[in-house]
């Protein structure tokens, strides 16, 4: 049988305390001491030429090689990645109004955008903007129609729940 002895940690093997070094300084009595010149900033260059500061009577002379030419460029497109024209279909509303509203007409919502959705990538952008809109109409009836029938509710839960209580 193998015997493992416990390591044994010493007393002077472990590291000294920290302790930070103290700086010293000396000067005459009465006397601050010498100011320190801040440090050299380097020149600012453009294009490897330092900048030119112009006095307030002098206009200011830009060397050939610092003159800068920009073209701004500006890409509009509507593509999504696969080709076709990007339409929202309101797929997100339409899923909403569908698990949390009148679900029948939520599920006309989802139809329309999924019809939208095909028809942009398909490349048809007017009938894709028209079944998108179609599918938002779907999915605000929706979603009024399950406010109007909570709305309902609540009023003929009060009012029985009254009508009841009077009766006692």
């Amino acid at each position: 049988m193998v015997q493992i002895s416990p390591i044994e940690y010493k007393e002077d093997a472990a590291a000294p305390p920290y302790q930070p070094e103290q700086q010293s300084y000396t000067h005459d009595e009465g006397h601050p001491p010498a100011p320190v010149a801040p440090p050299e900033i380097p020149a600012r260059t453009v294009g490897g030429q330092p900048l030119q500061y112009a006095q307030p009577s002098q206009p200011i002379q830009p060397s050939q090689s610092s003159q800068m030419q920009s073209t701004n460029v500006i890409n509009v497109t509507t593509e999504n990645r696969s080709g076709g024209v990007y339409v929202n279909p309101h797929s997100c509303l339409s899923w909403i109004s569908f698990w949390c509203c009148f679900w029948p007409v939520g599920l006309c919502a989802i139809l329309k955008s999924r019809e939208a959705q095909r028809a942009a990538k398909l490349g048809h952008p007017d009938e894709a903007e028209r079944l998108a809109k179609s599918a938002r109409k779907y999915a605000v009836a929706a979603i009024l129609i399950n406010v109007c029938g909570v709305t309902l509710f609540i009023v003929i839960f009060i009012v029985v729940y009254v009508s009841i209580a009077l009766s006692m």
